[in-house]
């Protein structure tokens, strides 16, 4: 093809030097915080009613309360239960004190409720902020910080697991790439055919190319989800678009050209191996 150019960058001894691109570095770190962040506070959360029901297990003091209201919370998936209650201190000098509070519930006994029923509670002397439904005596039958156990190990593998899937996906991608780019033999490339694929605002360049491989062997391939139009007003999408269809280049294995890559790739990239002197 006229014109090409070998990228500087690419003319280096193989095996050449490659790196992970400086986006997707900061996007897997971003991505690990967020995951961290994200079990982090599920885990503070559970502990939270966890310590609660603690304290009110330990020296908590049993009154009934009247129910004030009732109402749900609705999400896409889920549905939460909770009653407001007031109620006043058992010591008699605080009965004047009247608190109010909301706390979740389970749907059966949701169900079996209505305004202005008695229901057993427990209550914190020392903080009259701090109380909840006590129905059938459960706080202290039931050992809050196994259920915290219970819920942040399972926590910890859903997590751990659907972070190593991701890991895994990268991985995968990453490594193709860095291995054509690390042996890969570069070729001149023509562009075939351009067009924009997908609908809505963010629709993507597809890319058909072609190049001849060392045998003479003429291989046609696809490079999807480029820049698209609208990402093109964006910062750096239009150069990174620009750099692959100024200059057409592919890098193929030499062995199995069917394996190839229209250069740059997405996820690594290629430096140039700097002289000690230099």
């Amino acid at each position: 093809m006229t014109g090409w150019v070998l990228p500087r960058e690419l003319d280096q001894p193989l095996p050449r030097r490659v790196e992970l691109n400086g986006v997707m570095k900061g996007a897997g770190t971003v991505l690990t915080i967020v995951w961290l962040g994200l079990f982090g506070f599920l885990a503070m959360s559970v502990y939270a009613s966890a310590h609660k029901a603690e304290i009110l297990r330990s020296r908590g003091v049993a009154t009934e309360a009247q129910v004030t209201s009732l109402h749900i919370e609705k999400s896409r998936n889920s549905q939460a239960f909770y009653v407001d209650y007031q109620f006043s201190p058992a010591s008699p000098t605080m009965r004047q004190d009247v608190r109010h509070a909301v706390d979740p519930t389970d749907e059966a006994d949701y169900r079996a409720l209505r305004i202005g029923q008695s229901v057993p509670i427990l209550y914190d002397p020392t903080n009259l902020g701090l109380s909840d439904l006590n129905f059938r005596d459960r706080i202290h039958r039931e050992d809050p910080f196994r259920t915290f156990y219970g819920l942040t190990a399972a926590f910890g593998v859903f997590m751990g697991v659907s972070y190593a899937i991701c890991f895994l996906v990268f991985l995968k991608f990453y490594s193709s790439e860095r291995r054509l780019l690390r042996y890969g033999r570069a070729a001149a490339a023509t562009i075939v055919t351009q067009r924009q694929s997908g609908i809505g605002r963010r629709p993507a360049t597809v890319v058909t190319y072609q190049f001849t491989d060392a045998d003479g062997k003429v291989i046609e391939d696809t490079r999807k989800n480029l820049p698209g139009t609208a990402q093109l007003k964006q910062p750096g999408f239009k150069q990174y678009l620009a750099g692959i269809l100024d200059n057409p280049t592919v890098l193929y294995d030499p062995d199995h050209s069917e394996k190839n890559m229209l250069y740059p790739p997405v996820w690594a990239v290629c430096r140039l191996t700097e002289s000690k002197f230099e």
